[in-house]
């Protein structure tokens, strides 16, 4: 899979396209402490088309809605407002739903409120949008914190993107993120999208329901002009949590392939840690153990070096090699996560 993988990604250059009317689509629940750093990337964005912003509070608990109202009133910004998600209605599907029904542009971009970027965010991301498309990705980039878990969720993550951005230059779209996403508005309109009944995965259930359509309606930009960045999960329970809710929907995916991917992966790990076990008995198993992690690394290595080169995140691989070794242990405990509670911002999640 990875030899299929490799040549997909490439850079992606700077086009001129048209100038699309803008609405940028942030959905936030308690995120008093990022809200200052995204109002400077946004402020700072260089883009010549009509844009404005939308956020929507999901019945956020901290000071954020009231710290954001006072913020638009006090500089007079005139592309940004604030609109609130409606009582007894909750989660950030039905924000967006909220927001949508705000949007004035003909292109909605999605990103989150813990999220910083370029002043040439938009222009790059928006470069992507070709005419006979009707969803454009970015990558999206995890910035470890303090300790070795955080670096882990990161380079981790990069491995998620990394493999999104191939299948998606493949033309076979499976895997995106919210934080970093732009699409028709008109899209919308007759687009038959499943999970709606669980509580995330607005981002993969779109993409993919488009991909089902047609491969050619989603595209991606890979540059690093394009990206936006996000903290990692400080410690290694925040990390399963986030895992386990992400992964807590793969069963309701529409496409097969990323059915096929997700069991792929799961698979191996389970096959290390069973040779593991079984090593107790009889050491043979131990050899065949070291031979697929042995195997399976290098090929690893070699799509996460390019693709952390093209986003310029090569500083996540000194980590590699223990990661290797602990990878299939941390699959077969954030599986066994999916079959327990989890929760989001005070939240369970529905599975």
């Amino acid at each position: 899979m990875i030899i299929w993988m490799y040549p997909k990604l490439k850079s992606s250059g700077i086009t001129n396209n048209m100038e699309h009317s803008i609405s940028v689509l942030i959905p936030f629940r308690n995120e008093v402490d990022n809200l200052p750093a995204l109002l400077n990337c946004l402020s700072a964005q260089v883009y010549s088309g009509k844009w404005g912003v939308i956020f929507i509070n999901d019945h956020s608990s901290d000071n954020g809605a009231e710290w954001l109202e006072i913020f638009i009133q006090k500089e007079e910004v005139d592309n940004l407002r604030i609109i609130h998600s409606p009582k007894g209605v909750g989660g950030k599907k039905a924000a967006l739903a909220e927001g949508i029904k705000y949007a004035s542009g003909e292109v909605l971009v999605q990103t989150d409120a813990d999220c910083e970027m370029g002043e040439y965010w938009l222009q790059n991301l928006l470069n992507g949008l070709e005419e006979n498309s009707e969803m454009v990705l970015g990558p999206v980039a995890m910035r470890p914190q303090k300790g070795f878990w955080s670096k882990f969720a990161a380079l981790e993550f990069t491995s998620l993107q990394a493999s999104g951005a191939a299948f998606t230059l493949g033309k076979k779209p499976i895997m995106g993120s919210a934080a970093n996403m732009a699409y028709r508005k008109s899209a919308l309109a007759n687009l038959q999208k499943s999970g709606e009944n669980l509580s995330s995965g607005d981002d993969v259930f779109m993409i993919q329901s488009l991909g089902k359509e047609d491969p050619q309606k989603v595209k991606l930009v890979l540059n690093e002009n394009a990206q936006t960045y996000t903290d990692a999960p400080a410690n290694f329970r925040e990390f399963v949590n986030q895992r386990a809710r992400w992964g807590s929907k793969t069963a309701a995916y529409p496409s097969k392939l990323a059915i096929v991917v997700a069991g792929l992966i799961g698979g191996i790990s389970v096959l290390q840690c069973a040779l593991i076990v079984l090593g107790f008995w009889q050491i043979t198993y131990l050899v065949i153990f070291a031979t697929v992690l042995f195997t399976k690394a290098i090929a690893d290595y070699v799509l996460l070096r390019k693709y952390a080169n093209l986003t310029k995140q090569t500083n996540l691989l000194g980590i590699f090699i223990p990661s290797s070794i602990i990878y299939p242990f941390y699959i077969c405990i954030t599986g066994m996560a999916m079959f327990f509670k989890t929760t989001w911002k005070g939240r369970t999640i529905q599975k």
